[in-house]
């Protein structure tokens, strides 16, 4: 569904001012303002939780011997490059919902 949806977004009219708002995001904050951190790091493992029970069946069916530090950070990175992909998708359509209220600015 999100391939489906960052398909369909991208080949909107505005999608690419949408999608270099989102590529130029001000970084400085992270800096500036420390208390953005704990929000981010509560965002992932919220993002994280969801799956919470998958990851346990799954773990229940693996074998005494496997790789369970390389199996939390493939899942952790799955879940951060889903994320990355989906800010394309929903930027891109942003910068399509802004043409059409006719926004000089969509930052």
């Amino acid at each position: 569904m999100l391939f489906l949806m960052l398909g369909k977004s991208v080949s909107l009219e505005g999608s690419q001012e949408g999608i270099q708002a989102y590529l130029a995001s001000d970084f400085s904050v992270l800096v500036d303002k420390p208390e953005v951190w704990p929000k981010a790091v509560s965002q992932i493992f919220f993002s994280i939780g969801i799956t919470f029970g998958i990851m346990t069946a799954y773990g229940s069916h693996c074998k005494r011997d496997e790789p369970a530090f390389m199996n939390s950070c493939v899942i952790a990175f799955s879940n951060s490059l889903f994320s990355f992909i989906a800010g394309f998708a929903v930027f891109a359509a942003l910068g399509h919902l802004a043409v059409l209220e006719d926004a000089e600015d969509i930052k």
